[in-house]
């Protein structure tokens, strides 16, 4: 599946597969929230729609996939999560 995020101030347009967002966010992540914000207009007015890709998109559409992940630390008092 694709996951389209759009910004419907700056029209910009992004796609994703389902499968690499489902590992960012997890599996219970509500559709009709974006996963995102918009880099200029925050996530208010960002659209985000699923579908599945069309046999012509094969190899020109793009997709933005995670390159790798980078884990961060934080320091925490022993005994707090």
């Amino acid at each position: 599946m694709i996951v389209t995020l759009r910004c419907n101030l700056c029209r910009r347009k992004v796609h994703f597969l389902a499968s690499d967002l489902v590992d960012i966010v997890g599996p219970d992540w509500p559709m009709h929230e974006p996963v995102m914000p918009c880099h200029k207009h925050g996530r208010e007015y960002v659209d985000m729609r699923a579908r599945m890709p069309r046999q012509e998109e094969l190899g020109k559409l793009p997709v933005r996939r995670p390159a790798k992940l980078i884990q961060t630390w934080k320091t925490v008092m022993l005994g707090d999560n």
